[in-house]
């Protein structure tokens, strides 16, 4: 649990979306799911939040819609979820999981992966 915390505020304090940028709440998302973006120019992230019982699948998408490749999956409260790589338009949530997750127009992030 330590570990989680120490790499969501190294990313925080890393960038200056998640400190400073435009909060968008993420159009339909599943009933338990809280998701949202935060921006600014050259980045963005997404934050997803399972508050449910059972796995969800949230949309993914750039800002002109979903894209095939869209980010990267660099925090999950799912200690088991390997992190670091490549999503898609659609990504599961377990239950109970939260994601945070480095959105680019070419589909790679800067951020650098957890340690």
């Amino acid at each position: 649990m330590l570990s989680l915390y120490r790499d969501l505020i190294r990313i925080r304090r890393a960038s200056p979306a998640l400190r400073h940028g435009d909060h968008r709440t993420v159009p339909g998302a599943p009933p338990d799911v809280f998701a949202f973006t935060r921006s600014t120019v050259g980045e963005r992230w997404l934050i997803a939040l399972n508050f449910g019982p059972a796995p969800v699948t949230v949309a993914v998408s750039g800002e002109s819609g979903p894209r095939p490749r869209c980010g990267m999956l660099r925090i999950s409260t799912d200690p088991s979820r390997s992190v670091g790589g490549p999503i898609g338009a659609e990504l599961s949530v377990g239950p109970d999981e939260g994601i945070l997750v480095e959105l680019s127009s070419a589909g790679h992030g800067r951020g650098g992966s957890p340690a």
